[in-house]
Formats: structure tokens, sequence, C-alpha cells
């Protein structure tokens, strides 16, 4: 009989697998005009000695970590098409594993969040977000709102809780508000967990 580890891994390669097959096709894309913008941003605002100038900025503040993230990725690894299609799809499947994480949370269970890990991987409704380069923003506010929401049910779940997992909630609400406007919504999906859960409001 497999551990729960053994099979939580086996389900996460699973998933890359999944997503890999379904966006395979898109490694081949070329850069789109938009993608030349998202550059130009990373190589302007980027260096560290320009993060003054982007906080300042009131369009471009609210995409610093896609801004900062094709910075570091150019300097990594160049800027290539493939580079470019990679990047998108790595941060696809972070997303889909972390929807497989939200297991951790009673409520929806791992077998339920395995599902709906592996449908998201295949689901192609929400592909722009994935190979246009200059929809990041999209998939990075989406980490760090599914990251906040694991975090914050680690938080409610525990018996005495631990002020580390509401500090890394509150540091992931930070980056994703630092990603895209839509993350304003994030303390209303925290309040829906905490409903679900019966928390105290004082708490």
């Amino acid at each position: 009989m497999s551990s729960p580890r053994r099979t939580s891994t086996r389900v996460l390669f699973l998933i890359a697998g999944l997503a890999t097959l379904a966006y395979l096709p898109a490694l081949r894309l070329p850069l789109i005009s938009d993608d030349y913008i998202q550059i130009w941003l990373g190589r302007y605002y980027g260096p560290i000695t320009r993060w003054p100038a982007l906080l300042a900025d009131p369009l471009y503040r609210c995409r610093f970590t896609s801004i900062l993230l094709t910075h570091w990725t150019e300097l990594a690894l160049g800027i290539s098409p493939l580079v470019i299609n990679l990047s998108g799809l790595v941060l696809h499947i972070l997303n889909c594993w972390l929807i497989f994480l939200l297991g951790c949370w009673r409520v929806v269970g791992w077998r339920a969040s395995a599902a709906a890990a592996m449908c998201f991987a295949v689901f192609e409704g929400h592909q722009e977000a994935v190979v246009w380069y200059a929809a990041l923003p999209e998939l990075l506010v989406f980490a760090c709102a599914v990251g906040c929401a694991i975090c914050w049910t680690q938080w409610i779940q525990q018996g005495r809780p631990h002020p580390g997992f509401y500090a890394a909630a509150l540091a992931l609400y930070i980056l994703a508000l630092l990603s895209k406007e839509s993350a304003v919504a994030i303390p209303a999906l925290l309040l829906l967990i905490s409903l679900i859960e019966s928390v105290p409001l004082r708490r």
C-alpha cells in the first residue's frame, strides 16, 4: 500500500504531465506584440535602482511581481519565445499544484482537490493567461491568492493557531496586490472561508 506522501508525489507528477500535454503545442508560438511591452517593462523597471520609480507608477506598480519576474528571467535564461512560453507553462503547473494543496482544507479534501487540479490542468478556457506572456499578472495573482487561502485555512484549522501561517497569508496578500488589482477581492474569500469554518469574527 502506497504511503500518503508517495501518493501525493504521484498526483503532483500526474498534474504536471497533464498540464504539459495540454499546452505542449503552445511552446512553438512566437512572441505576441504585447509581449514586447512586458519585456521592455522588465528591462526598464526590473533593476533594483528603478523600484522606487516602479512603486510610484500608478499603473504598473500593480504589476510589480510580473515585471520583476520578467527581468530575472531574462538575466537567468535570456529572452526567447521558448523561454517565454515555458515561463507561462511552469506557472500554470505551479497553480495546478496549489489547487491540489487546497485539499489540506478539510472542507475540500484531497480527492476533490486532486480532481479539480487535474481538470484545471487540461481545461483550456483560461488558455490566454498561459500562452500570452503579457497576461503573466493573471498567473501570479492567482498563485498568490490560492497560496494565501491555503495559509489562511491552515491557520484556522490549528487548535493553537501558529502566527507563521497568518504572517504567510498576509505576505502573500501583499504580493497579490503587487501582481494585479483584482487581488482586492481576496479578503472576501478569506472571510468566506472563516464563515464556513464558523470562526468567531473577533479572532
